[in-house]
């Protein structure tokens, strides 16, 4: 409502409120990635974190260029900044680099799952001795897509008795 009201400010040009949108686009994103491995209790905690990160920005915003949120809102609605290709741009240069943070994220979360699961020389012996105790074991799966009982009851026993030595 607040910027239909409100008288147009002359000192605002497409061009300068376009640089300021650029800037709170970046801002967010510098946000949004300074949040993204934070671990709140509620929900609740969250969107109170949230809001004071949007609440410095707009103060940023202010005390940089003077620009108040209802003077960058109007801006975007009278010229249409949404759909500026400079906007969207750098808009989708941010996507882009989120997706790569959440790829990096789970690679490396892969990657220390792998590093917990890796077996020392002496642990691989223990389980070659066990499984040469055993026989060989076929784990070609038979008709059905499963291994044959027989050759099950071998690798769970490896495992149980593997489970009791540690």
């Amino acid at each position: 409502m607040r910027i239909e009201v409100e008288p147009e400010n002359k000192e605002w040009t497409k061009e300068r409120c376009k640089v300021v949108l650029l800037e709170k686009v970046q801002l967010d994103f510098e946000s949004e990635m300074r949040l993204a491995n934070v671990k709140l209790a509620s929900m609740q905690q969250a969107r109170i974190v949230e809001m004071i990160e949007r609440t410095k920005i707009m103060d940023v915003l202010f005390m940089k260029h003077g620009c108040r949120l209802a003077d960058l809102l109007y801006a975007q609605k009278n010229w249409d900044l949404d759909n500026d290709p400079d906007v969207l741009a750098a808009k989708n240069a941010n996507q882009a680099k989120k997706q790569d943070f959440k790829q990096k994220a789970k690679s490396e979360a892969i990657d220390k799952m792998r590093g917990a699961l890796k077996v020392t020389p002496e642990q691989q012996a223990e389980i070659d001795e066990l499984i040469a105790a055993q026989g060989p074991v076929n784990v070609a799966p038979n008709s059905e897509g499963t291994l044959d009982k027989t050759e099950f009851m071998k690798l769970f026993q490896v495992i149980c008795t593997l489970q009791v030595r540690n």
